[in-house]
């Protein structure tokens, strides 16, 4: 029996045994309870993401760096804080043969939550990255207050290849922008990311992607007191007007019919 009907067209349905399927690209999974079918989440095709993001790196070495940076392990994974486009290690957390040697990688990571971001901006998380690549390799010190504020001499490394940063309070000169002198360069690569991790409390209703990402935080040298976060609700109750089920999603704009009545749900307070 469907239970519920997404306006990006997912759907819910109780199966006979009180199973949930939830049915996502065309592939249907099972849950053990309602809540879980409603915020069901699964990876999708990171692999190819990751084909993609080396051969992006390769790429923009090669542009912008004469393949002189050290090549780490490029991953393609989810930020289960749903705040960092991406990331770049500070230590080899890959090791290759520890037994018999002592060598091993860094890891750069391009979120899977927001891997269907428009080119363009994947592109300029990776290589804002690649930059603290650079300084690192170079013994330069970008960022303090553990990694979060980034300092000026970030800011001179990435637009040294290919960037524009701009300053933002507590976080420093951080948020990154395409050099429009870069942009026809940059679009002659463009391949597509036609895939992307199935979130779906970080996705619109209307299956759009939700203002959730925050720019990749990492630290400088001027530390700034972070400013005091505000706590944010993480579930919502949900209830149909005519029967009076209840369900609850992290989605706090869920737009959901009734299976039994077709009865909107609404948000309680």
């Amino acid at each position: 029996m469907k239970i519920a009907q997404f306006a990006d067209g997912r759907t819910i349905e109780r199966h006979s045994t009180g199973e949930y399927l939830t049915t996502i690209y065309g592939k249907t999974y099972s849950c053990h309870s309602l809540d879980e079918a409603i915020n069901f989440d699964i990876a999708i095709h990171p692999e190819l993401a990751s084909g993609k993001l080396e051969a992006l790196f390769d790429e923009f070495n090669k542009h912008y760096y004469n393949g002189e940076l050290v090549k780490p392990t490029v991953t393609c994974y989810p930020d289960l804080s749903r705040k960092a486009y991406g990331w770049i290690t500070t230590q080899e957390v890959w090791v290759c043969n520890p037994e018999k040697n002592n060598t091993g990688k860094l890891e750069l990571n391009i979120s899977a939550n927001y891997i269907n971001r428009p080119f363009v901006d994947i592109c300029v998380t990776l290589l804002h990255e690649m930059a603290h690549i650079y300084n690192m390799q170079n013994g330069i010190a970008d960022t303090s207050n553990n990694g979060y504020y980034h300092n000026k001499r970030f800011k001179a490394a990435a637009e040294a290849h290919g960037l524009v940063i701009k300053c933002l309070p507590v976080i420093g000169w951080s948020n990154s922008f395409l050099a429009l002198s870069e942009l026809d360069y940059i679009e002659s690569l463009k391949t597509g990311f036609d895939f992307a991790r199935a979130t779906f409390d970080t996705i619109n209703i209307d299956g759009s992607w939700g203002q959730t990402a925050r720019p990749v935080r990492e630290g400088g040298d001027d530390d700034e007191e972070e400013t005091p976060k505000k706590k944010t609700q993480k579930s919502f109750t949900y209830v149909c007007p005519i029967c009076g089920e209840k369900i609850k999603s992290n989605n706090p704009d869920l737009n959901i019919v009734c299976g039994l009545d077709s009865g909107k749900f609404y948000r309680l307070k």
